[in-house]
């Protein structure tokens, strides 16, 4: 059997998680063809497999521009940023489907119903390819005109986490609940050992995330002012990037916390890995930012618990699916 899998982005820092799932999916004797519509960062050893075994293909730098549908036209209308990123993407259906059909695939499954469900959903009108879908977080709680569409096109759908199938349930009660299923992203325990406890002397504070506003550094970074106020002793160190840096680092200068506070930036994920291997407590601090995204259930935070970190997270969405408040770890009002 021989699938594809559409992504935004290949290889992706923040995304090891479908590196993971393409691997076991491939162990169950599936041959998986990845098509992706940019670049990632960086080099991973499934990028650099998939390459040399011709099952990778990127979108084209330069494209037939075709227009945008009707009814892509009449979904975004009013927000022509999405309409632009929509035709953009869009643009790779028709090459991906001569090569999807050159290749003998049946079958489509795109992760995230964003950008990757809209080639998707348009392979399926074009080319007659089925496909299914996987949400996460944002491609859930952002609204998007086309997204029912898009659903209602899927074969299936495949959320990460029980409050995001429900969310979408009530979202659109027309779905048949049995189009929809949860399954839980997995990890290889065996790979999240913790070498020994850290030190007692310096305690570090760990977290990790895009800097976005959704992940809540900002309060975190006020919670330390407070620990530092009371004297203390701590370094708290924040792995990723993202369009809040700026804004970050103006707090942690206004605050006076350039000596315990540190935005490490991005990182491979063996470097998270040893991170969390040296913390003293990891905390994910996340809120519903002002456009309604918000987080699933953070990998990150996944890996943390596995490596026995104490952990401490905001109880936003599905993160209670994980941390049972006072036993696993501990839960706090967002904000």
């Amino acid at each position: 059997m021989k699938i594809a899998y559409i992504l935004g982005e290949f290889p992706c820092l923040t995304e090891t998680f479908i590196e993971r799932e393409i691997e076991a999916v491939e162990r169950q004797g599936v041959e998986v063809i990845v098509f992706a519509l940019r670049h990632g960062e960086g080099e991973s050893a499934l990028q650099q497999r998939k390459l040399a075994a011709g099952q990778l293909f990127y979108r084209p730098s330069f494209m037939p521009r075709r227009l945008p549908s009707l009814t892509v036209a009449s979904a975004y209308w009013l927000r022509p940023l999405m309409l632009l990123d929509s035709w953009l993407a869009m643009q790779a259906a028709p090459y991906f489907a001569r090569v999807m059909k050159e290749q003998g695939i049946g079958h489509v499954h795109a992760h995230f119903a964003s950008l990757p469900g809209t080639v998707a959903w348009a392979m399926r009108r074009d080319a007659g390819i089925p496909y299914s879908l996987s949400m996460h977080a944002r491609d859930i709680f952002v609204k998007d005109e086309l997204l029912g569409e898009k659903l209602k096109g899927a074969e299936f759908v495949v959320t990460c986490t029980e409050f995001g199938r429900r969310y979408l349930c009530e979202r659109y009660p027309e779905l048949p609940p049995d189009k929809l299923a949860t399954v839980y992203h997995g990890l290889p325990l065996a790979q999240y050992r913790r070498a020994g406890l850290p030190r007692a002397d310096e305690p570090i504070i760990l977290a990790a995330g895009r800097l976005i506003e959704k992940k809540g550094f900002e309060l975190l970074i006020r919670a330390c002012a407070l620990l530092r106020d009371q004297g203390r002793k701590f370094r708290c160190q924040i792995v990723g990037e993202g369009e809040e840096r700026g804004r970050l680092e103006a707090l942690i200068a206004d605050l006076r916390l350039q000596e315990a506070v540190e935005l490490v930036g991005a990182l491979p994920h063996d470097e998270v890995v040893k991170r969390l291997d040296a913390a003293t407590v990891f905390v994910m601090p996340s809120v519903i930012a002002s456009d309604g995204d918000r987080d699933g259930l953070p990998n990150v935070l996944l890996e943390a618990l596995a490596m026995e970190v104490p952990s401490v997270a905001s109880n936003v969405s599905a993160i209670p699916e994980l941390i049972r408040d006072g036993e696993t770890g501990l839960l706090v009002p967002p904000r």
